[in-house]
């Protein structure tokens, strides 16, 4: 579910073309709800502090002279304004909609004859996500594992999509782990171009992980949706070209497959 980041445009998702077509997809919904070809997502967010204001003493009561009138008992107040809470805050409270806890999707077939299967676990605003890319179609074969942290924000309720919510990811650590020498020298080839020159030097070797969070292979920030029903869930498709890299190109629809909450 990993929804964070397509790689280049697509959610957390790069696809390559070698002997081995890939998909780098960003682990999301806490990084789950990214398939093969998807960014999967870790969702974590954090309801802000209440503020409180600062306690008062009553000033001492000053003495009346003994000709002054007695008060009426009938004193007039002024009613409260409706909406406003005992505290004086105006501040909008958080939604309602959490993505806290561990999600998992099973083996998802992609339209190469590929596979992936990813996990996410969602604690306050942290999203750690992990998904597993194969070379074949029943997840049997790992070439790639890609490790994605984000720092999630769950925003207003979606216009487009009823009953999903807005979900901003911010990547904060990305690894890649290429399983065979053909995949090590795939991704050596695709970051060769890399604007910054220390990601460009990297050179990858088959099961030795590099951090990649300061490339381009991911986006720095996804603007996905996620849809909840009980122990199920469902993020943005990220997969269109930009789709997600951006407010204003934020998700419009969710993905059809979907990861399920571990007890």
């Amino acid at each position: 579910m990993s929804q964070f980041n397509n790689t280049k445009g697509k959610r957390f998702n790069l696809v390559m073309q070698t002997a081995v077509k890939v998909a780098l997809c960003s682990l999301t919904l806490s990084f789950i709800s990214c398939g093969h070809g998807q960014t999967k997502k870790l969702d974590m967010r954090q309801a802000p502090a209440k503020s409180q204001a600062p306690l008062t003493k009553n000033p001492p009561e000053a003495s009346k002279p003994s000709s002054a009138p007695a008060p009426s008992a009938n004193v007039e107040t002024k009613p409260k304004p409706e909406g406003a809470n005992q505290t004086g805050s105006t501040a909008t409270p958080p939604p309602k909609f959490s993505l806290e806890g561990q999600w998992q999707k099973p083996c998802v077939k992609d339209d190469d004859g590929q596979s992936a299967a990813s996990s996410t676990i969602i604690l306050g605003n942290q999203e750690v996500s992990r998904e597993l890319n194969f070379s074949d179609d029943n997840c049997q074969t790992l070439i790639l594992a890609i490790d994605v942290k984000a720092v999630v924000t769950i925003g207003q309720p979606s216009t487009k999509v009823p009953e999903a919510y807005e979900v901003d990811r911010a990547l904060t650590q990305a690894l890649l782990t290429p399983m065979s020498q053909e995949m090590a020298d795939a991704l050596t080839e695709e970051i060769a171009n890399d604007d910054d020159p220390t990601c460009a030097s990297i050179k990858f070797e088959a099961k030795v992980t590099q951090d990649v969070t300061q490339c381009h292979l991911f986006p720095k920030v996804q603007y996905d949706i996620a849809k909840r029903s009980g122990d199920l869930m469902w993020t943005g498709n990220c997969d269109d070209e930009g789709a997600c890299e951006t407010k204003e190109t934020r998700a419009t629809n969710l993905e059809t497959t979907f990861a399920t909450r571990l007890k």
